[in-house]
């Protein structure tokens, strides 16, 4: 095999740009970076405990003074996040839950929820390196003492400067004294098939809203990435050689 100076310099150009995807994944310990994250309890929720990542108030029976939270810990929760290259954040899993009557839950109101919720159009908050979204939606649901519930959500951003936040805010602070990858934004919740849907934007029930933490459990193979360059600069060199 014949390498001229001009394919030897493309290669090299190639194994730069690879070296720069590396470092660019090694930039921060904490840099939010697509895959799937599994996620946690938070420890600075208000009404803890019981700890949770998601707090839907007045879940069953619209009151707000019914504090609804989900405990990601739980021994039969199992909650992942997923943030893909389509600019997508899907969350989905099971959530062990209940009302929160201070300490425990109230009898008769836990039981174990499926989630499917996934955020759109999800961008970078600014120059820093988390990434926000402003809208999305999804369902909660279980069946509790044989009576089946279902919920719609859907994203609610309110005042604020987004809907949800993925990451450990400006300068890598950290949200709330976590050390480490954070998931918050507000939700509106109702009932699905009835009326209520019509008006979720107009009633949003405080609180209702995720606060969880992440922690990375698969990321995107590097070696794909590098197998694409190497068969790239492959292709450079025997192109090159045909002329």
């Amino acid at each position: 095999m014949t390498i001229t100076q001009n394919s030897f310099s493309n290669v090299i150009k190639t194994s730069l740009l690879t070296g720069s995807i590396l470092a660019l994944s090694a930039t921060s310990s904490y840099a939010v970076g697509l895959g799937k994250y599994r996620l946690h309890n938070h420890p600075n929720g208000n009404v803890a405990a019981p700890y949770y990542g998601l707090r839907l108030d007045g879940l069953l029976t619209r009151d707000t003074k019914e504090e609804y939270t989900f405990d990601f810990n739980h021994n039969d929760s199992k909650v992942f996040l997923n943030y893909n290259a389509d600019d997508t954040i899907s969350i989905t899993g099971q959530a062990f839950g209940g009302e929160d009557i201070g300490s425990s839950y109230k009898a008769g109101t836990t039981g174990v929820w499926d989630i499917d919720f996934t955020y759109e159009s999800v961008t970078q908050a600014g120059s820093d390196d988390d990434v926000i979204a402003f809208v999305g939606e999804g369902n909660i649901s279980s069946t509790i003492n044989s009576v089946n519930y279902s919920f719609d959500l859907n994203a609610e951003q309110g005042n604020f400067p987004f809907a949800f936040r993925l990451g450990d805010k400006n300068n890598d602070r950290g949200y709330r004294g976590y050390d480490g990858i954070s998931g918050w934004g507000w939700i509106n919740h109702a009932p699905d098939t009835t009326a209520a849907n019509d008006a979720l934007g107009a009633n949003h029930i405080k609180s209702s809203d995720w606060l969880f933490t992440a922690k990375q459990v698969s990321v995107p193979e590097p070696t794909a990435i590098l197998g694409l360059l190497g068969v790239t600069s492959l292709g450079l060199i025997s192109k090159k050689k045909r002329k």
